[in-house]
């Protein structure tokens, strides 16, 4: 697998939903069972949670048993794509791959969805604020603060291809204390770099 992508594995619905409210995935695979309306469940539940918080949808992918694709098809509008049950290691690569080319492109810049800004008047700007926060409190030496501020917009909803973004945040937040000034610098100046191009789509 290609170190660009982060796998996490969920054993049931409940341990699912705890994942997606830590982070917004790109795909998600569901296992379906025969007979069992569990995943068909789930997946509504995905979608309805994802809407709510002006996410952009996941990637919903069923993988149906072969000798039983009635739950997928019955609930064939929940999904993004329908693919057989990976038996075998090269299988699971294979859907991996499979699942990777179907979904939409994007041209990897930061964006923020028109809805969330609707919902929330001033958002993208109050984004571009704490991210200039963020610099100047690194740059004035109040550690704790920037790492307050880190937190908050790491935390934030409706952000899409904003993962570097998160991550210096989260250095700065767990790094505050020991990390050396230049470092929370180059940090804090990515973090503003890519709220000052962040689209709205």
């Amino acid at each position: 697998m290609s170190a660009d992508f982060l796998i996490r594995i969920a054993i049931g619905g409940e341990q699912a939903v705890e994942q997606l409210i830590e982070r917004r995935p790109d795909i998600v695979w569901l296992l379906l069972e025969n007979q069992s309306t569990e995943g068909l469940a789930l997946a509504s539940q995905m979608r309805g949670m994802q809407l709510d918080a002006y996410e952009a949808p996941s990637w919903i992918v069923a993988l149906a048993s072969d000798t039983q694709p009635s739950c997928a098809s019955s609930g064939a509008e929940m999904f993004d794509q329908v693919l057989p049950e990976p038996r075998s290691q090269s299988a699971c690569v294979a859907t991996f791959l499979a699942s990777v080319a179907a979904m939409p492109k994007t041209n990897g810049a930061p964006w923020i969805q028109q809805a969330t800004e609707e919902a929330m008047p001033g958002f993208l700007a109050s984004r571009q604020k704490l991210a200039n926060t963020i610099r100047q409190a690194v740059a004035d030496g109040r550690r704790t603060d920037a790492a307050r501020s880190a937190h908050t917009l790491a935390g934030s909803p409706g952000m899409h291809n904003f993962e570097s973004g998160v991550s210096a945040c989260r250095y700065i937040e767990h790094h505050h204390a020991t990390a050396n000034a230049d470092e929370l610098l180059i940090r804090a100046d990515e973090i503003r770099d890519l709220l000052a191009h962040i689209e709205l789509r």
